[in-house]
C-alpha cells in the first residue's frame, strides 16, 4: 500500500477515533470505594446495629462474600461488552426484548432513587446546621439533585474526578475516627450517663438478614457505578476485574473498622440513639472531642451524599443513554446526532424529572428504602440469570476474563436476589409491583406492537382486578374510613366500593373478549348452529362470512365493551378525586401483619386506582377506535 494512503487512513482513523481520557487503576479503585459509601452508611450504623446488634458483622461477611462474588461474574461480561451501559448489557444481551427494557428500567429508576435519598439526608444536615432552612426542605432538595444533574451530564471527566477527590477527603475524616475512637478516651465532659445501653447479645435474624440487604444495596454501588467508568480504565482486560475486587476488599475493610469502633462505644450508646440519628458517627466523635467531631462527621456525611449523587446521577444517565441506544425511548426526542452517538440536553431534563416525582412521593408517603429495595434486587436477580443465559447464547464471544464456579455463582446471587426482593417488606413489593406496572406501560406506550398492546393491557388488568379485588377486602373487614361529610363513609363502603366490585366483575369478563374478539365468539356459534353460511378456507382456518345483521352485532358489542370501560375508569378517577382531597379517608389497615396508617394506605390504594382506571381508560378508548377502523374498512 502506498505511503500517501498509508497517511490518509491514518489521519482519518485519529479524526473519527472518540477521544477518551484514561484512568488509572488507582484512580478506579478510590471511584469504586467512593461509590461504596453513600450517605446511607451513617443511616446503616445505628439502624444496623439496632436491627442486628453484633450480627451487624455477619451481615458484612455475608455481603463482602457476595459481592466479591458478582464483581468477578460481572467483570467476565464486562471486559467481553466494550459498550456503554454497564450491567444493563449483560440482561439486554442475555435475556432481551420486554424483560431487557424493565432490568433497565429498574435500574435507572433505581440510581435516580438512590440520589434522590441521598440529597434528602443531605438537606436534613444542612438544615440541622442552619435551622432557618428547615421550610425549605423540599426546594433544597430539588436544587442539589439539579446541580449536581447538570455537572454530572456536561462535564462528565470533572465530575469524575470532583469525586474521586471527595472520596480521597472522606477517607482521611474516616480515618481520623478509627484513630481518635480506639487510641483516645471519651471525655467526661461531653459524655452523659446512659440508663439503658443497648444489649449486643440480642441477635436478632432476621435483623441480620434486613442489615445485610442493605449493606448489599450499598455494595452493589461499587458495581454498578464502576461497570460506567470501567471503559475508561487503562488495559480493560485485566484492570476491570482488578479494580472491581480491590475496590470491595478494601470497602469492607473500611467498613469493618468503623463498625468495629463504633461497637467499642456501645456502652454510651442508647437504643434511642441509634434510631433517632442519621449520623451515629458524629454522635460517636462527639463524645471524644466534642463539637469538633461532630463537625468533622458532618462534613463527612456532606461529602458523602455529594458523591452518592454524583455516582448515582451518572448512572442513571449512562442507563438511560443505553435504553434509548437500543430504541425503547425515542432516538429523535434524546439524541442529537444519532451517527455520532451524541445525546441531547433532554436526556438530563428527563431525569431531573423524574428525580423532582419520586421526591414528592418519598415527601409525601415517607418511603425510602421501601421504594429502593424491591426494584434494585429484582433488576439485579434477573441480571445473573441474564449472565447464564449470555454464557450459553453467544458461545463465541471473547471473554479475556472467565469467572469462576460458573453457572453456580450467578444462579445462586440471582436466587439471594430475587428472596431479598420479596422477603423484607410488604410495602417494598407493593411499590416496586406499582414501578414495574409504570414502567410496562412505558413500554406498551412507546414500543409494543398492536396485539401486544392489547395483550400486555389485558395482563396489567388481571393482576389490577386481584390486587384491587384484596384491597376492597381488606377496607372491607380491616379499615377505617371516615369522611367530611355525614355518612359520607356508609356510600364510601356500601355504593361506592360496590360499584368498583361490578367494574372488577366486568374486568374480568372483558378479558375473554381480549384473548378472544367478538367476531371470533360469534363466527363460533355461527359455524355451530347456522350450517347454510358461506365458509371460506383460509389455510388451516375456517372463516364464515357474516350477514350485516351479524356484523352489527359484533360492531354493538365491541362499542357497549368499549364505553363501559371508558366509563368505569372516570368512575374510578372519580374516586381517586375523593380519597386524593380527603373527602373520604382511610384512617389506617391493620392487617395483622401488616400496618398500614392514613398516608400509606391512602395513596398505594390511589396508586393502584390510577393503574386500573388508566389501564380501563387506554383499553376502552383502543377498543372503541379499533371498532370505528373496522367499520370504516366494511371488514
Amino acid at each position: 500500500m502506498p505511503k500517501l494512503l498509508k497517511k490518509r487512513i491514518s489521519i482519518l482513523r485519529k479524526r473519527h477515533k472518540p477521544s477518551r481520557k484514561h484512568m488509572s487503576v488507582l484512580g478506579g479503585i478510590i471511584y469504586g470505594i467512593g461509590c461504596g459509601f453513600g450517605a446511607s452508611i451513617f443511616v446503616l450504623i445505628g439502624e444496623g446495629i439496632f436491627r442486628a446488634r453484633l450480627g451487624i458483622l455477619i451481615s458484612l461477611i455475608l455481603g463482602t462474600l457476595i459481592i466479591l462474588f458478582s464483581s468477578l461474574d460481572y467483570s467476565e461480561f464486562l471486559t467481553s461488552l466494550h459498550t456503554p451501559g454497564g450491567i444493563y448489557n449483560i440482561g439486554k444481551e442475555g435475556i432481551g426484548g420486554t424483560f431487557a427494557f424493565i432490568i433497565g428500567f429498574f435500574l435507572w429508576i433505581s440510581n435516580i432513587t438512590i440520589s434522590v435519598f441521598s440529597a434528602n439526608i443531605l438537606t436534613q444536615t444542612i438544615i440541622v446546621v442552619f435551622p432557618f432552612l428547615k421550610d425549605y426542605g423540599l426546594y433544597l432538595i430539588i436544587v442539589f439533585i439539579t446541580i449536581i444533574g447538570l455537572i454530572s451530564f456536561f462535564y462528565r471527566d470533572f465530575s469524575t474526578k470532583i469525586l474521586i477527590f471527595l472520596t480521597v477527603i472522606l477517607l482521611i475524616l474516616f480515618g481520623i475516627f478509627i484513630m481518635i475512637v480506639i487510641f483516645a478516651q471519651p471525655s467526661s465532659q461531653f459524655t452523659n450517663p446512659i440508663s439503658n445501653p443497648i444489649d449486643l447479645t440480642k441477635i436478632n435474624i432476621f435483623g441480620i438478614i434486613q442489615t445485610f440487604a442493605l449493606l448489599l444495596i450499598l455494595f452493589k454501588g461499587i458495581i454498578l457505578n464502576l461497570a460506567h467508568v470501567n471503559l475508561n480504565l487503562e488495559n480493560i482486560n485485566k484492570n476491570i476485574p482488578r479494580v472491581s475486587i480491590i475496590s470491595v476488599i478494601l470497602s469492607s475493610v473500611i467498613y469493618f473498622l468503623i463498625f468495629q469502633t463504633v461497637l467499642l462505644t456501645v456502652g454510651s450508646i442508647s437504643e434511642e440513639m441509634l434510631v433517632s440519628t442519621n449520623n451515629l458517627m458524629a454522635t460517636v466523635l462527639y463524645q471524644y472531642i466534642g463539637m469538633i467531631g461532630t463537625f468533622l462527621m458532618s462534613i463527612a456525611l456532606i461529602i458523602s451524599t455529594i458523591i452518592t449523587i454524583n455516582a448515582s446521577l451518572g448512572s442513571a444517565t449512562e442507563v438511560f443513554k443505553a435504553l434509548v441506544r437500543d430504541g425503547y425511548f425515542s432516538r429523535p426526542l434524546f439524541m442529537k446526532d444519532t451517527k455520532k452517538n451524541k445525546f441531547s440536553v433532554n436526556v438530563l431534563l428527563i431525569n431531573i424529572i423524574i428525580a423532582i416525582l419520586f421526591i414528592l412521593l418519598i415527601f409525601i408517603t415517607g418511603y425510602t428504602d421501601e421504594i429502593i429495595s424491591f426494584i434494585y434486587f429484582f433488576s439485579i436477580a434477573f441480571i445473573n440469570f441474564g449472565a447464564v443465559l449470555l454464557r450459553y447464547k453467544r458461545k463465541s464471544l471473547d471473554r479475556p476474563f472467565k469467572a469462576p464456579l460458573f453457572p453456580y455463582l450467578p444462579i445462586l446471587i440471582g436466587i439471594i436476589s430475587l428472596f431479598l426482593a420479596f422477603v423484607l417488606s410488604l410495602e417494598a413489593i407493593i411499590l416496586g409491583i406499582i414501578i414495574g406496572i409504570l414502567g410496562i406501560l412505558t413500554y406498551l406506550l412507546l414500543i409494543a406492537d398492536r396485539y401486544s398492546k392489547i395483550i400486555t393491557l389485558s395482563g396489567i388488568k388481571f393482576l389490577s382486578i386481584f390486587i384491587i379485588g384484596f384491597f376492597i377486602w381488606l377496607i372491607k373487614n380491616y379499615a377505617s374510613i371516615i369522611s367530611i361529610f355525614p355518612g359520607g363513609d356508609v356510600l364510601f363502603l356500601d355504593i361506592l366500593l360496590r360499584i368498583l366490585i361490578f367494574f372488577c366483575v366486568f374486568a374480568l369478563v372483558s378479558l375473554f373478549f381480549d384473548l378472544f374478539t367478538v367476531r371470533e365468539v360469534v363466527n363460533f356459534f355461527t359455524k355451530r348452529f347456522r350450517k347454510d353460511n358461506i365458509v371460506i378456507t383460509i389455510g388451516g382456518g375456517k372463516i364464515v362470512e357474516m350477514n350485516k345483521r351479524s356484523k352489527g352485532f359484533t360492531y354493538v358489542i365491541k362499542y357497549f365493551l368499549g364505553l363501559v370501560e371508558i366509563v368505569a375508569a372516570l368512575f374510578i378517577y372519580i374516586l381517586i378525586f375523593l380519597l386524593f382531597l380527603d373527602i373520604i379517608s382511610i384512617e389506617y389497615i391493620d392487617f395483622g401483619v401488616m400496618f398500614l396508617d392514613s398516608i400509606a394506605a391512602k395513596y398505594l390504594f390511589i396508586s393502584f386506582l390510577f393503574i386500573f382506571s388508566t389501564t380501563f381508560l387506554l383499553r376502552g378508548l383502543s377498543r372503541v377506535y379499533y371498532n370505528w377502523e373496522t367499520i370504516e374498512m366494511n371488514m
